[in-house]
């Protein structure tokens, strides 16, 4: 529930109409892992506006994980290794310029199913785990901003035995 199911652009037109000085943010994750929350600090430190939506209505504003989180808890390893804390694709393309919207979407879309399936096939092996448990699909969340992009990865997870729901089907 709350802002977690909520639809981006209602979010950034509430903040747009929003004074500043009345805005509120959290300053503790209490579901991530420490080194992933520090690598999101790092990244965004000096991005003006690190979305590209909502201008000055959306910011990233640093927050600490919570030493109790659940991704301190029960972090994801790799070969009882820490996982990476963030791990970033570059799309190659062939000819200078930008790469056009669709193909960048589609791009993005392969790699995200490409690495779900590696780390469930992981999973499955016992060799990505969860506390001292098994990676498994319900441990996965795919976050877009609207509900037709989330209709994109049904069939190809689907494809590959993944199963994938969409948790909210509203705006």
């Amino acid at each position: 529930g709350g802002a977690l199911c909520a639809d981006v652009f209602s979010y950034i037109a509430a903040a747009q109409r929003t004074p500043a000085g009345k805005r509120y943010t959290l300053t503790v994750n209490w579901r991530s892992e420490s080194g992933y929350v520090a690598a999101l600090n790092r990244f965004f430190a000096e991005v003006r506006n690190p979305f590209a939506i909502g201008g000055d209505a959306v910011s990233y504003v640093p927050v600490v994980a919570a030493p109790a989180s659940r991704g301190n808890a029960l972090p994801l390893r790799i070969d009882g290794k820490p996982a990476a804390e963030l791990r970033l694709w570059v799309a190659q393309q062939e000819t200078r310029g930008y790469l056009p919207k669709d193909a960048a979407r589609s791009l993005a879309l392969q790699a995200t199913v490409r690495e779900i399936s590696l780390l469930l096939a992981l999973g499955a092996a016992g060799r990505a785990t969860i506390g001292s448990r098994p990676l498994k699909p319900s441990d996965i969340a795919i976050l877009v901003l609207r509900n037709e992009d989330a209709r994109l990865f049904i069939e190809p997870l689907r494809a590959l035995h993944i199963p994938a729901v969409i948790a909210r089907t509203g705006s």
